[in-house]
């Protein structure tokens, strides 16, 4: 009789059989080790592809410009140019444009910035009813901290108009019409096509925050708006 069919089985010399006890804890580690490793590789794998992944709703960079970027670091960033905030009727409250005229901007370059005064202010009486009723205020926590973020709204809100003021979006009209051909190949087909009143012809939307200003035939744009992108103002939040 054999020792396989016996039930025994064979010793090999240098071998040494694991015993069941034995076979069974390898097998748990061998396990704990791909229950583990495996999810940890797989999201770091996951990581790496999503930051290897085009950021197509990023907008683009005109002239250098930042999203919420404030009117004092443009004039800084273009100190030859005059940067006059001005404030028509048909803009609203908290709306400001100027005119940049500066080397590298072929025609016209309006830049549209907005304060956030009035959301301040509100923040601002809201945490002033949440300030407790304490007589001193150092020795409650709370109070601490609602002091802390009263100081820091009223700061901002004390700041000179250009430092509150920040870009939200840029128009350029070019000197001469630009070919949307020319756009297109840059951009490909657009995310959607606006018909508006008063516009000349149809607006090409782009989600990289372009919109472009055509000529009834379509063949030519004769002005661009860039719009920030929500991915561009979580970026600069990040940052801050």
């Amino acid at each position: 009789m054999s020792l396989t069919r016996s039930g025994v089985r064979p010793e090999v010399p240098g071998v040494r059989l694991a015993t069941g006890r034995t076979r069974q804890a390898s097998h748990t580690a061998r396990a704990w080790r791909v229950n583990f490793v495996w999810p940890y590789a797989a999201a770091v794998l996951l990581l790496l592809t999503v930051l290897a992944l085009p950021r197509f709703a990023q907008a683009e960079s005109f002239l250098g410009l930042e999203p919420l970027q404030t009117l004092a670091s443009v004039r800084m960033r273009f100190p030859n140019a005059k940067l006059d905030a001005e404030h028509p009727p048909w803009l609203k409250e908290n709306q400001y444009y100027c005119m940049l005229d500066v080397d590298g901007a072929d025609g016209l370059v309006a830049l549209l910035f907005e304060h956030d005064d009035e959301k301040r202010k509100q923040k601002l009486a809201d945490l002033q009813k949440n300030l407790p009723a304490t007589v001193n205020h150092a020795d409650n926590p709370q109070a601490k901290s609602i002091n802390l973020l009263i100081r820091q709204q009223r700061d901002a809100l004390a700041r000179p108009l250009e430092d509150r003021l920040a870009l939200v979006r840029i128009r350029w009209i070019p000197e001469k019409p630009q070919r949307l051909a020319v756009l297109q190949s840059k951009y490909g087909k657009p995310d959607a096509i606006e018909i508006k009143a008063g516009a000349p012809g149809p607006i090409f939307v782009w989600q990289r925050g372009v919109h472009a200003y055509l000529t009834p035939d379509r063949k030519l744009v004769k002005m661009i708006e860039f719009w920030f992108t929500e991915d561009d103002l979580a970026e600069v939040f990040l940052k801050r």
